[in-house]
């Protein structure tokens, strides 16, 4: 070993023996060796755990869509994660936060089609019994009309046979007329 001292030009100088630097050399060796493998056990417990977290997070996150694929839509997809995975889960709870409300919302419109339905059924059975009524109504009418039409014919023939009996009268007094005058004459 050597060593400049200051700007003098001169060194100073030491031998240390062999045995000396192989023992430091051979403890450094040993160190390094334990803390590798110190780390290197550290890093296997670490990443065992982050890989169970997140195979934990994945299994849930799976689990809770088999069952909303199945229908089952009170679902919750809460997480206790500070990581990707809340935020994945937390954007799943809000997605089928509008699904529910969607669901909510064409149950009703089903509700509001199925009394808008009802109503046009009841229209339509009110139209039905106005029409039947009508038609009735037309049939009386036309009964009525034919009863009108015989009723005038009989009439018609009624003052035809009042006008050949007026006419007979009219020619019955004219020759009752001319009787008179004849009677009066003689």
């Amino acid at each position: 070993l050597y060593s400049k001292i200051g700007d003098t030009n001169s060194y100073v100088s030491a031998l240390i023996p062999k045995s000396t630097i192989l023992k430091q050399a051979s403890e450094i060796r040993n160190l390094s060796v334990i803390f590798t493998v110190i780390a290197c056990i550290i890093s296997i417990i670490i990443g065992t755990i982050i890989a169970g977290g997140v195979g934990n997070a994945i299994t849930s996150v799976v689990n809770s869509i088999t069952k909303v694929a199945n229908g089952d839509l009170t679902v919750s997809f809460a997480s206790k994660r500070k990581d990707e995975f809340k935020y994945l889960a937390d954007n799943m709870e809000h997605m089928m936060e509008r699904i529910r409300t969607l669901i909510g919302e064409v149950a009703e419109i089903g509700l509001e089609f199925a009394r808008s339905s009802e109503m046009v059924s009841q229209t339509s059975a009110d139209i039905l019994e106005s029409t039947k009524d009508t038609s009735r109504a037309i049939g009386e009418i036309e009964e009525g009309a034919v009863q009108q039409a015989e009723d005038t014919e009989r009439c018609l023939y009624g003052m035809s046979d009042l006008s050949d009996k007026i006419n007979q009268v009219f020619k019955n007094t004219g020759e009752i007329e001319h009787i008179a005058d004849i009677t009066k004459h003689t």
